[in-house]
């Protein structure tokens, strides 16, 4: 599973919610998908990411880019690519891989 933490403490997850229900419990898909805003409100990305960390989510990548430039104010988007790991039979990992490529049809 990958996710992005964004430079306000926003967390993307894209389908993965919704792609993961019925897969794995309720339960145990909730605790995973940790959203440090809307919980907690943590809003710098340092602090949510350390959250992000402790709950099992491993950091892949940051990137910063260059938005806009404009008379001498320079705007950028900073973001975290995260990783976790999760367990899944043949069809399971079947029935989360026919939904991942359905979302896109």
């Amino acid at each position: 599973m990958f996710c992005r933490l964004r430079d306000n403490g926003r967390v993307e997850y894209g389908n993965l919610g919704s792609n993961l229900t019925g897969l794995i419990p309720d339960s145990t898909r909730n605790a995973m998908l940790i959203d440090p805003l809307r919980q907690y409100h943590i809003y710098n990305p340092i602090d949510a990411l350390q959250l992000m960390i402790l709950g099992g989510w491993k950091l892949v990548s940051s990137n910063m880019a260059l938005v806009s430039q404009t008379a001498g104010s320079i705007n950028s988007d900073t973001f975290y690519l995260l990783t976790r790991e999760i367990e899944l039979d043949e069809k399971g990992k079947a029935i989360f891989l026919g939904r991942l490529k359905d979302s896109y049809k």
